[in-house]
């Protein structure tokens, strides 16, 4: 049973044993506050070291009283990503704040401690002196720093820095006064003083514009972005604002500087000025490139006097011709394949009319449209680039121009629901690392499900007969088909019209088809027969077959997706789709052979045979000898599927499956000597295939995966082991008793650990292994011998009833052949099971426990262990001896 302390978590941010350990390098990074709170990480190991002494003492509290513990640890990690590593400003402005959150925490482990009743009076009384010590220090430290020119230069180095230094403090006194101290106060003071001597600054009062910037809290993520800056959405107090953060290089820090960004942000007027000058008439000057007309139209709708103003509809008409009018003077553009244009349809949600990118527009282009343009800009250049990623190398390029940062920002944070999904979609593509596919799939989840007006406009543009309205709209699609919108995409039509698509003359459009029906198979199991019943199994063979090289890896995939059930994989079995899978696997590039491979997995599950008749493992096996780990990896999970057919395991054997799995075993990744020990534990089921393992030398790598730390693989390694040790056809040929063996590497101990605290399969598997070892006849050497009697010893203790009567016999045998190995294999925790068979054990192992305590009771020392197990024993055993 895994131990409850080691599996203790704190949300998003792991194992409790590992966030202590975090804790403490956090504390590290506290500058004047690293002392006091190393003191409480120390604090907080020790409540963790005495409950895992509880834990071994089954004196464990209860879950409500962990949960107290838990939520203390928490609190104390967040206080320190919050505060650490921060500049001595924020140091000192946040030090009376810092130091009311390390008293609750530490009023808090006050009270963890009482409730498990760790310590006592004496002992908090001392921490609080400790406590006390370490605020002193605390603030005799940033007092020094404060005053200290070098610290002072080394935190804030140029001018900028100073300048914004000196203004926050500033503002603090201005504006925040009443909560700090008299003796923070003071300190701010001197660090503006220290600040101004090093700079050689003069700094008369705080400018109106000035705002810390921890007085605002916005969004990471920019609505919008331009060429001087992003615009976030954010707070401040309780108003909802805007902020917009200025790409600024290095500002100097001068007076005329100042000036210039009062006057660039307009922050030189106030309302009344603007007032006063709008009721005098003064008109600010016409921007250099706005039409005469446009200027005119708003003068006359900002007049100071409300009945100058125009009329709403007349504004209206106006606005409508200026908007024709600079539409039409628009340069029109080439017009392309893939290209992205509005469908042309009454649903508003596609009428948007937008500009066409050309397919010679670069990645990096795409990306400054997407960043920086319209939302009808950005929605067309994502579409575009939705088909780039396609390319290995436009993606790469993407991903190099920063794309996985933006997109990641506009899957999750955008308004219009198109651009989430193209993000998504282009992210998709991108995931190459384990990392991003664990991003794309929580931002997959984090998008909402599609409106029916939105289901509707895809079905709609699905319909039409034109080739470019037909690719947007199968892009759209495949982009649409996240796991929440399956089902529905499937209600309202979509699967005959993407059958009818894949069988088109456009390869892009017959891509993106089957790329849908591929995320309609995986995320719903209901799309899967439906598609079956369309006739969607057909083109996607065809495809497999004949398509260009992405189309038959998305084909091969979309095949993998729906034979997850098993009538709709009969079916792919029956429309031909085993043959180009293996001739995939044969010759492929290793993006087929990868999806290949692992299609032909889902499909032997229940399939095998039809992949033995067209000769499917020998190109498996050679992707074990000669591909990359991820090859390796999509073929041993082929091959593991197939083993639970003999006449496969016969093949594999003759093909070199085994020599490959254990050179996986003594070299692959933790992940594939999983899967490795998977499969050779069903080739077992082989004669041929158990010769093959010994003449491999499979025992050595099998020990080291029962020493190591991942559970998942004891149990198969067990029970290849286990069968190893059992048939004697192995042993002429090798040379060699592999029971022997076993007990040479001193396995006895790894197997007892499986039976007393392994799963239930471990368990099962481990404590027939270790009946066998006891059962090894005619074992040599002085090592081996005392380790089958350390098997014998365990299985006594932990065994079953028929196993302790069994081994009992054993001991007794022998106890009566060998005097000496009485003491060496004995000991004391051997009685009670012993004594425990006498008092309770059928006739048969009362006799055989008699016999053994009868034996063992010539050891002075060991009788009177007997006698302290019990009295009427210690009677029985005396006699016998005596007599």
């Amino acid at each position: 049973m895994s131990s409850v302390m080691n599996v203790l978590a704190i949300p998003e941010a792991g194992k409790l044993v590992d966030v202590l350990s975090r804790t403490k390098h956090l504390a590290a990074d506290m500058n004047e506050a690293k002392d006091a709170c190393t003191r409480l990480h120390l604090r907080l190991k020790d409540v963790f070291d005495e409950l895992v002494k509880m834990e071994r003492n089954n004196s464990l509290p209860e879950n409500d009283e962990l949960d107290k513990f838990v939520a203390t640890v928490t609190k104390y990690l967040r206080f320190l990503e919050q505060h650490r590593g921060k500049k001595l400003v924020g140091r000192l402005l946040n030090h009376v704040k810092m130091i009311r959150e390390l008293d609750s925490i530490n009023q808090d482990v006050d009270m963890v401690f009482k409730l498990y009743s760790i310590a006592n009076s004496a002992t908090v009384k001392e921490w609080k002196k400790q406590w006390e010590e370490a605020l002193r220090t605390q603030k005799e430290a940033i007092a020094s720093v404060a005053a200290n020119n070098e610290t002072v230069l080394r935190e804030f180095p140029d001018k900028r820095s100073q300048l914004d230094a000196v203004f926050t403090v500033k503002f603090e006194m201005g504006y925040h006064a009443e909560h700090h101290d008299k003796e923070v106060t003071r300190l701010m003071r001197s660090l503006v003083s220290t600040i101004l001597r090093v700079s050689k600054m003069t700094v008369d009062k705080l400018p109106r514009w000035f705002l810390p910037r921890d007085e605002l809290k916005f969004e990471p993520e920019p609505f919008a972005r331009g060429s001087f800056g992003h615009v976030h959405r954010g707070g401040w107090k309780s108003e909802v604002v805007v902020v917009k953060q200025y790409f600024v290089t290095d500002l100097a820090a001068d007076d005329a500087a100042i000036q210039k960004l009062e006057a660039e942000m307009n922050l030189c007027l106030d309302e009344d000025n603007v007032h006063k000058r709008i009721q005098n008439g003064e008109i600010p000057d016409k921007p250099k490139r706005m039409p005469d007309e446009a200027w005119e139209l708003i003068v006359s709708m900002t007049n100071y006097t409300p009945n100058r103003r125009p009329v709403l509809e007349g504004v209206l008409e106006k606005l409508k011709k200026f908007a024709a009018k600079e539409l039409s003077m628009r340069p029109k553009k080439e017009k392309i394949d893939t290209s992205a244009k509005a469908i042309k349809s009454e649903d508003p949600v596609l009428t948007t009319p937008v500009q066409t990118f050309a397919s010679s527009s670069a990645t990096v282009d795409l990306l400054k449209a997407i960043v920086s343009g319209t939302e009808d800009e950005r929605n067309e250049a994502l579409l575009v680039l939705v088909q780039r990623c396609t390319d290995s190398e436009q993606r790469d390029t993407a991903v190099e121009s920063n794309g996985v940062e933006v997109l990641t920002g506009l899957a999750r944070n955008d308004r219009n629901y198109f651009t989430q999904l193209y993000a998504l979609e282009c992210l998709k593509w991108c995931a190459t690392t384990d990392v991003l596919a664990s991003t794309v799939s929580e931002l997959e989840g984090h998008i909402r499900g599609a409106s029916e007006q939105e289901l509707t406009s895809v079905v709609n543009g699905l319909k039409v007969t034109s080739d470019d309205e037909n690719l947007v709209a199968v892009v759209r699609c495949a982009c649409m088909a996240i796991a929440d919108n399956c089902e529905k995409l499937q209600r309202v039509g979509v699967i005959p019209l993407l059958v009818k698509l894949m069988q088109t003359e456009s390869e892009s459009i017959k891509l993106w088809a089957a790329e849908a029906v591929r995320y309609l198979a995986s995320g719903n199991e209901k799309c899967r027969p439906a598609i079956a019943m369309n006739g969607g199994i057909e083109p996607l063979v065809t495809l497999t077959t004949t398509g260009t090289p992405l189309q038959k890896c998305v084909a091969a995939l979309a095949l993998g997706n729906l034979a997850r059930s098993k009538v709709v994989s009969e079916a792919v079995v029956r429309k031909g789709a085993i043959p180009p899978l293996i001739e995939l696997v044969h010759s492929g590039t290793d993006s087929q052979k990868l999806v290949a491979a692992q299609t032909i997995g889902v499909i032997a599950s229940s399939n095998s045979a039809e992949i033995l008749r067209h000769n499917g493992i020998p190109p498996l096996v050679g992707l074990l000898r000669e591909g990359t780990n991820e090859l390796e990896e999509s073929a041993a999970f082929a091959l593991e599927a197939l083993s639970e057919n003999k006449d496969a395991v016969d093949v594999m054997t003759r093909e070199g499956a085994i020599k490959q799995l254990i050179a996986l075993l003594r070299e692959g990744s933790d992940k594939m000597k999983t899967i490795a020990v998977r499969v050779l534990a069903k080739l077992t089921i082989g004669g041929e295939s158990r010769v093959e393992m010994m003449r491999e030398q499979i025992i050595p790598p099998l020990i080291a995966l029962l020493r190591g730390v991942n559970a998942e693989q004891k149990a198969p390694t067990v029970d290849i082991l286990g069968v190893l040790a059992t048939y004697d056809s192995i042993r002429p040929e090798m040379g060699e008793d592999k029971c022997k063996e076993l007990l040479r590497y001193k396995t006895t101990p790894l197997l007892v650990e499986l039976v007393q605290n392994g799963a239930e399969l471990q368990k099962e598997a481990a404590a027939s292994l270790l009946d066998k070892l006891t059962q090894c006849k005619d074992v040599d050497g002085a090592a081996t011998s005392a380790e089958k009697n350390t098997s014998l010893v365990a299985l006594l203790q932990i065994g079953s009833t028929e196993q302790k009567s069994r081994v009992a016999w054993e001991l007794g045998n022998l106890l009566a052949a060998n005097d000496t190995c009485c003491a060496a294999s004995v000991q004391d925790d051997v009685i009670p099971p012993l004594v425990n068979l006498l008092r309770t054990g059928s006739s048969d192992e009362k006799l055989a426990a008699a016999s053994v305590l009868n034996k063992l009771a010539a050891n002075n020392s060991i009788r009177d262990a007997i006698a302290r197990e019990d009295d009427s024993v210690a009677g029985w055993a005396s006699t016998n001896w005596n007599g």
